[in-house]
């Protein structure tokens, strides 16, 4: 047993020396964030930022090991309808939700040309903070902590050093609990993140 596991802490250490290259960087770039709910509660996407670091691991010429850790600033619009005791509409009221998160993606990338690359992986989620303009007297929908979900994409190599990329983020957890709005365990809201970077590599 003893030799097996020491052939096979060689061969592993073999592998790394020969194949893998380790690389580490900085990105950064504009998300455009909403929650898709199944009660429409959510009107359209706010636009914010994603800055962090990455640490890539390269297995071959083709596939790429990248975990990422990010904040990212997220969120939604509400248009607010408020209405008289009548049902009468009285004013609209344009109310944005953001959010502070901590984002970890760990992507898998697989290059299908030279300067191309179709990028996809889990991404681990967590909600550091939120603040709301427009907010109405009862408040708005509270945030979970943790999200988890999916992100996919591509990008695209402009130097050994700048990479260019393009993802969607697709919330697969209940983002937002209220048990007023009729949100908790009864309706869906999940996070949906369209994200463009641009990343460096340092060393």
């Amino acid at each position: 047993m003893k030799k097996l596991s020491l052939l096979l802490i060689l061969t592993l250490a073999f592998f790394n020396c020969t194949y893998a290259q380790w690389s580490t960087g900085i990105k950064g770039g504009l998300n455009l964030s909403t929650i898709h709910t199944s009660n429409d509660l959510v009107s359209g996407y706010l636009p914010g930022f994603n800055a962090g670091i990455y640490y890539n691991y390269e297995i071959n010429d083709i596939f790429e090991f990248q975990p990422e850790l990010l904040y990212s600033r997220q969120g939604y619009k509400w248009d607010m309808i408020i209405c008289n005791s009548a049902g009468q509409f009285v004013e609209k009221n344009e109310v944005k939700y953001r959010t502070h998160n901590l984002n970890v993606p760990l992507l898998m990338r697989v290059n299908v040309f030279k300067i191309l690359s179709i990028d996809a992986g889990p991404q681990f989620g967590f909600n550091l903070g939120k603040h709301a303009t427009g907010e109405p007297a009862w408040g708005v929908p509270k945030s979970k902590r943790f999200d988890f979900g999916i992100v996919m994409g591509a990008g695209v190599r402009l130097s050994d050093r700048v990479r260019v990329t393009g993802y969607y983020c697709l919330g697969l957890s209940q983002t937002l609990k209220d048990k007023l709005l009729d949100i908790e365990n009864k309706k869906r809201s999940e996070s949906r993140v369209i994200q463009f970077s641009v990343s460096y590599r340092l060393f």
